[in-house]
């Protein structure tokens, strides 16, 4: 591809060039008239033999031209596994480092692309799990699944930093609180984990977005900060 400078800029015989700067990826769904959500058909795939994702199915071919879209297939646009984040943090006074606290994640399954989602009233519909009874255990009509939330002690090192000195431990009638029946979702059965640590906090959360399988991540501040922190921490430890 021509260098950007000239892409923008033009040169002596040329005023700009568009789309030079274009990703491979934003080329190739142009040239495929792949436009939205919709269905395609892949001739003659081949399965990878060594994954570069986490999906469960990878193919490849040989020609980009080998995929085209199905424009005579009139299926609905399959269902979304949506996972919504909300990440605590605090920042550690010696290391300056944003450390995880508290993290909560809600899984939604059956999230339609092109239309209203099916709600049993506070979340989820008993059809989304008709198809897979393995996945229905434990989950019922009308019910939000609460996947993950889970806390730890703040540390001595945060703790001694406050205006007031806290208690580097969690509260001590957390676990009252938890087996309260009036607090709704926080006294469903394992629920809510309590981590010694941030290690066994993060190990958790990703064991709970493995099991899971998400199509999607969300959240208020997810980019540029949370999954970053979560990435970061998890790498760190």
């Amino acid at each position: 591809a021509p260098p950007t400078s000239l892409c923008k800029r033009g040169g002596r015989a040329i005023e700009k060039i568009l789309g030079a700067g274009a990703t491979p990826l934003e080329l190739f769904l142009l040239k495929r008239k792949l436009m939205g959500p919709c269905w395609v058909k892949i001739n003659a795939p081949v399965a990878r033999a060594n994954k570069l994702s986490w999906c469960a199915l990878e193919l490849e071919v040989d020609d980009p031209k080998k995929v085209t879209l199905a424009r005579e297939c009139q299926r609905p646009a399959p269902p979304l596994v949506c996972t919504t984040l909300a990440v605590k943090t605090v920042v550690n006074p010696k290391t300056h480092q944003h450390e995880v606290v508290a993290v909560a994640a809600l899984t939604h399954r059956g999230v339609q692309v092109d239309g209203a989602t099916p709600d049993g009233g506070r979340g989820e519909d008993e059809r989304l799990f008709r198809a897979a009874p393995e996945a229905a255990e434990g989950h019922k009509a009308g019910t939000r699944r609460w996947t993950c939330v889970a806390a730890r002690p703040l540390g001595a090192d945060v703790a001694s930093a406050q205006d007031r000195p806290l208690d580097p431990k969690l509260p001590r009638d957390l676990q009252k609180v938890l087996k309260d029946r009036t607090n709704g979702f926080l006294a469903d059965k394992g629920t809510v984990s309590v981590a010694p640590s941030e290690k066994a906090l993060l190990t958790v959360l990703l064991a709970r977005l493995e099991a899971d399988d998400p199509d999607v991540l969300c959240g208020h501040n997810i980019l540029g900060f949370e999954l970053d922190v979560i990435l970061g921490r998890a790498l760190a430890l």
